[in-house]
């Protein structure tokens, strides 16, 4: 197991590294096959390079706050729609080739759709 460990890190795969463990117990408890498994793991990969690509663009946009959606507190805000911020949240304007443009000084909560 050292020698996987050690191959993981010359390669850079450090999803699969840090997940390894709990996908083989995981793998033996719901008799998944091989090919299950490198699945499971090449998945935990892509979800770490995707984590880490969001953190390094994130850090390189030098903004002062890190602010989700999910985060944002609608009760405070009433007159913003919450069904429209979460429908722009879809991005399905960008798959109809539509525009959107939120409108106002910067806090009052106005847009445009």
């Amino acid at each position: 197991m050292n020698i996987v460990r050690q191959r993981l890190r010359d390669f850079k795969l450090s999803g699969i590294y840090n997940s390894l463990d709990e996908r083989i117990n995981y793998a033996k408890e719901k008799n998944l096959s091989y090919l299950e498994v490198i699945e499971l793991l090449l998945e935990d990969e892509a979800n770490n390079r995707r984590d880490n690509s969001y953190k390094k663009r994130q850090g390189k946009s030098k903004l002062p706050y890190y602010k989700t959606i999910e985060e944002f507190d609608f009760a405070f805000q009433p007159s913003i729609d919450k069904r429209t911020i979460n429908d722009c949240a879809t991005c399905q304007f960008i798959k109809e080739k539509k525009n959107i443009v939120f409108i106002g000084e910067p806090g009052t909560g106005n847009y445009a759709k």
